[in-house]
């Protein structure tokens, strides 16, 4: 079960054990009075907790599992993991087909395996936002059915069956290595996106352009550090229904998720203190 099942369950469980508290009328112990007003403060924050949670956006992994003459492989099970945690996972079909949707925007590893095949991994499966990662796999046989597992690398393709727009993703890893603080900035790389200082122009455009942060439209700078950054998305041509109409282009920005381990950052600014050094 991924991390965001596991919360919407403690967050289901949560709900159920509110409405006992505060709906059951034969409860007027002034001690559950004083539950009630804890559990209602308890559940408005895990409420807004819950809508940021659902803001995240969210990609798809499609393909085909088949075997070294072509033939496709039914049952296979397909897993994505961000080390050793299973973020998503599918079996594929009769005609060995797999789908995966919802999943969370970020880089990870494939894993295939199926009875009688030796199991393959493959590594740096890109997901992004609002898009479906298309990737098929060939197994080889093992009729001894022997712990082997073929690892190989994934390139990110030039040209993406599903993508009709013009532009660019920068990944985490990108946006990491660029010497300004904004991770906005990481949109300059992209021929066709300009800026005078204080502003930012797509193609020529007139005014600032549209910012997308996990699916919400905000106005203004994106005032988010670049470690909170998962991927940075231009695009200048072919904007998609579900975002509008754009004049020069959109520029969406995708958090990191949820993740098991623990990380953080430390940043400081200064002016003078460090000048003779």
């Amino acid at each position: 079960m991924s991390v965001e099942a596991e919360i919407s369950k403690k967050l289901s469980a949560f709900c159920k054990l509110s409405y006992v508290l505060i709906f059951t009328p034969e409860l007027k112990h002034p001690y559950f009075g004083f539950m009630k007003r804890i559990v209602l403060l308890i559940s408005f924050l895990t409420g807004s907790l819950s809508s940021i949670l659902g803001q995240g956006t969210t990609g798809g992994v499609k393909g085909t599992v088949k075997d070294a003459t072509g033939k496709p492989v039914p049952f296979a099970n397909v897993v994505l993991l961000q080390g050793t945690r299973q973020v998503a996972g599918a079996p594929t079909d009769f005609e060995g087909i797999y789908s995966m949707t919802s999943v969370p925007v970020g880089t990870y590893d494939m894993q295939v395996s199926a009875v009688g095949f030796t199991t393959k991994k493959l590594t740096n499966i890109v997901v992004s936002g609002s898009k479906i990662t298309f990737q098929d796999v060939v197994l080889a046989e093992n009729p001894q059915n022997l712990q082997v597992v073929d690892v190989e690398a994934v390139k990110d393709p030039l040209i993406k069956k599903d993508d009709g727009t013009q532009g660019a993703n920068i990944q985490r890893e990108d946006v990491l290595k660029l010497p300004a603080r904004d991770p906005i900035n990481a949109a300059l790389i992209v021929g066709g996106v300009n800026s005078n200082g204080s502003e930012y122009t797509l193609r020529g455009s007139r005014g600032s352009p549209l910012i997308f942060i996990d699916g919400v439209k905000i106005r203004g700078n994106a005032n988010l550090p670049q470690q909170a950054i998962q991927e940075v998305q231009v695009i200048l041509g072919g904007v998609p229904a579900n975002l509008g109409d754009a004049t020069g282009g959109i520029i969406l920005m995708t958090t990191r998720g949820i993740s098991p381990n623990w990380f953080g950052g430390f940043e400081a600014r200064s002016s003078k203190f460090l000048d003779r050094y």
